[in-house]
């Protein structure tokens, strides 16, 4: 996709470019379904399909933590800043966008033993504090 941002730059129109990676898209997102589908889904992918599910998780948990008890219960200041600056769902959306496209990065350079060490940090250091939240704090 961002070739054809550069292919602009470079006198081409881009367009010859983002019609081909738009079918080599569509052809590995079909493989992916295809090999989910058949629970054939490599170590790696599985890792990364954890790793965004942890993602959206955390996302979830964070949008209803706050609506229950306020922006002052997120406990990482860089997180809670950008909520204050552009409100929470959009700091949301573009905190966890840039988490899963650097996970993504990590995948597609197969460094899976990392993403899944993420996936982990991610469930002991964001989900299990929320389900507490949940669970211990009253709102």
């Amino acid at each position: 996709m961002f070739r054809a941002v550069f292919l602009l730059c470079e006198g081409g129109t881009g367009l010859e470019d983002s019609r081909a990676e738009s079918s080599e898209l569509h052809t590995a997102m079909a493989s992916l379904l295809r090999k989910f589908r058949t629970r054939s889904l490599s170590k790696g992918e599985l890792a990364i399909l954890a790793f965004f599910i942890a993602q959206a998780l955390d996302a979830a948990f964070t949008y209803w933590g706050v609506a229950l008890h306020g922006r002052d219960i997120e406990g990482n200041p860089l997180l809670a800043s950008l909520m204050f600056s552009i409100g929470e769902g959009p700091a949301l959306a573009s905190a966890k966008l840039a988490a899963a496209g650097c996970g993504m990065i990590l995948h597609l350079t197969n460094v899976h033993r990392i993403v899944a060490v993420l996936t982990a940090f991610y469930v002991c250091a964001a989900l299990l504090p929320w389900m507490w939240v949940f669970t211990s704090v009253p709102h």
